[in-house]
């Protein structure tokens, strides 16, 4: 479906400010795919993650400014605010598999192989892919599904964390040990409680 350039341009300046494509096209009353084309065609999505990369770095100026004395917590080892994973899957495992773990209300899903984290799988990438899941016979796996995983070391702070969160564009972490292996994850509301914490 062809929009208008006003419209594309509307999305586009709403994409960049943070708006989720299937919120745009929800509001303006056309198909997610027709909001990811036009942000795809006009090189929006690569605008996107310079955007997000640049705010990155304001944060981590803002707040190496405001000085460890007063935002000690941050500059320490993020490792108070893991939480440990609840669930995970391997490559070879099922759709069904990740679904039957998502109705426990988990959304992201660390997929491992040999306890080394090597994807992510969440409701988004289920929803994207949604027509080729509901589609055909063959048992779908959940290799062909996950996205890269974003990972930081236990041993990075919590300014490091927020701003690998920025430029990647996620809502969490991956956190693995100095032998690569996982033993948690660390989300935007775990940093929003570390900044509550130090406001008390």
């Amino acid at each position: 479906m062809l929009i208008s350039e006003k419209i594309t341009n509307d999305i586009i300046k709403r994409y960049l400010n943070g708006e989720s494509p299937r919120l745009i096209a929800k509001d303006i009353g056309v198909h997610y795919q027709t909001v990811y084309y036009h942000l795809k065609r006009t090189d929006a999505i690569g605008q996107r993650k310079e955007f997000w990369k640049k705010k990155a770095e304001e944060l981590e100026d803002k707040l190496v400014k405001l000085g460890e004395k007063n935002l000690g917590l941050l500059f320490k080892s993020m490792s108070k605010f893991v939480k440990p994973v609840q669930s995970s899957l391997n490559p070879n495992d099922t759709i069904q598999d990740a679904l039957r773990i998502m109705l426990q209300g988990i959304r992201r899903i660390p997929v491992l192989k040999d306890k080394k984290v090597v994807g992510t799988l969440t409701s988004i990438d289920i929803i994207r892919n949604l027509t080729d899941l509901i589609t055909g016979d063959k048992v779908k796996e959940v290799q062909h599904y996950m996205t890269e995983p974003v990972i930081i070391s236990s041993d990075k702070n919590l300014i490091e964390a927020a701003k690998l969160m920025c430029e990647k564009n996620v809502s969490g972490l991956w956190v693995i040990n100095k032998h690569g292996k996982l033993i948690g994850s660390i989300s935007q509301t775990d940093l929003v409680c570390a900044i509550a914490d130090l406001m008390r």
